[in-house]
């Protein structure tokens, strides 16, 4: 099941749309490296701390939280693939190389292949 599938932003549907809700690895450590081990799956786009999630954790000011998921977007529009995180501050790790600093954001990504999505919070 994936919790709110719908499109979230209906005034600005497009055609091409990949909802990044459901099941994705997750890993909580002490600092920023990426893990090498995951400690389960979380249910986004609910936080950790709820029983929703599966994860029932509370993240300390001290540790990391690592989210993971692979994924292949559909075909963009005119060749442009829009990656939108609406509720997180995260910095992308694979692919691509981007931070965020402040949200919402949309990061374009390439077209056609595999994406992993590695963020960090």
């Amino acid at each position: 099941m994936i919790p709110f599938p719908e499109y979230p932003r209906p005034a600005l549907r497009r055609d091409s749309f990949l909802n990044l809700n459901g099941l994705w690895s997750y890993a909580i450590t002490a600092d920023e490296a990426l893990p090498h081990a995951r400690d389960g799956e979380i249910l986004v786009p609910y936080s950790p701390e709820t029983a929703a999630s599966g994860v029932r954790r509370t993240l300390q000011p001290n540790q990391w939280l690592h989210y993971q998921r692979m994924f292949t977007p559909p075909d963009g529009d005119g060749g442009r693939v829009l990656l939108h995180f609406g509720a997180v501050a995260a910095q992308w790790v694979g692919n691509v190389q981007w931070q965020l600093d402040g949200l919402p954001a949309d990061v374009e990504l390439p077209e056609g292949h595999a994406i992993a999505a590695l963020c960090r919070i």
